[in-house]
């Protein structure tokens, strides 16, 4: 998710053929031109003199959305995106979009929001389902990893972690911070693990060692009930 995906709804194309002020596609692909090829300035400059003269031109604002964003001016991107989510409530690819800045900013729950959006608008949307697959795995690596804080679930969660650290490093995921150096984290997970599994067993082994002194206490206890019932009878 460390990209946009330049994808419009056929939705949007026949709003811009439609509209009054709608414009031909020649802007568009110029548009498009200039920010492939990495002029992103002139991109932006081109884009919001066609939009200043056609307002309503929904395809070339998600254009500019995307220059902005390759420009690095992420909060104004966001805001484009938040205003064409809210014009165009049909549409999925501006949520998706608009996840792609949260998951960049950190803000995974945000993205994973904005990515069931897009898939509740669009469940045929391919491009969104790979999206929030990534955020959830993610989620999960934060979620396992503050868990792991807890000694007795560290050696349980490491090969899981271990996994997702994997995934990062093929490119599937973004990697956190903290997976900096996934390697060296493995190895430290690994060795922790393995303490925590000693000391699981020694605590293991204990639990065993003072089962046969329970069993001989139920046994005495038992037999003086069946000594003192005896008495009883006796007695009567």
């Amino acid at each position: 998710m460390n990209q946009f995906r330049h994808f419009l709804s056929a939705a949007v194309l026949a709003l811009a053929a439609a509209g009054a002020h709608a414009a031909p596609p020649g802007p568009h692909e110029q548009v498009q031109a200039l920010l492939a090829s990495g002029q992103n300035a002139q991109a932006i400059k081109r884009a919001e003199e066609h939009i200043a003269a056609n307002p309503e031109d929904a395809q070339m604002r998600f254009i500019l959305a995307n220059a902005l964003a390759a420009a690095g001016r992420s909060q104004e991107a966001q805001t484009l995106l938040r205003q064409l989510c809210d014009e165009f409530p049909e549409l999925a690819e501006p949520w998706n979009n608009l996840a792609v800045l949260h998951a960049a900013a950190g803000r995974l729950d945000d993205a994973a929001t904005a990515l069931q959006e897009a898939v509740r608008l669009n469940p045929a949307y391919a491009t969104a389902w790979e999206n929030l697959g990534e955020v959830r795995v993610r989620q999960a690596h934060d979620a396992w990893q503050q868990a792991s804080k807890d000694a007795a679930l560290r050696a349980r969660l490491a090969p899981h972690l271990k996994s997702l650290r994997a995934m990062a490093a093929q490119g599937n995921v973004g990697a956190a911070p903290a997976d900096a150096a996934p390697k060296k984290a493995d190895e430290a997970d690994e060795k922790t693990a393995a303490k925590d599994g000693q000391s699981g067993a020694k605590a293991a082994k204990k639990s065993t060692a003072n089962k046969p002194a329970a069993k001989g206490a139920a046994k005495k206890a038992g037999a003086k009930a069946k000594a003192a019932k005896k008495a009883k009878s006796a007695g009567q």
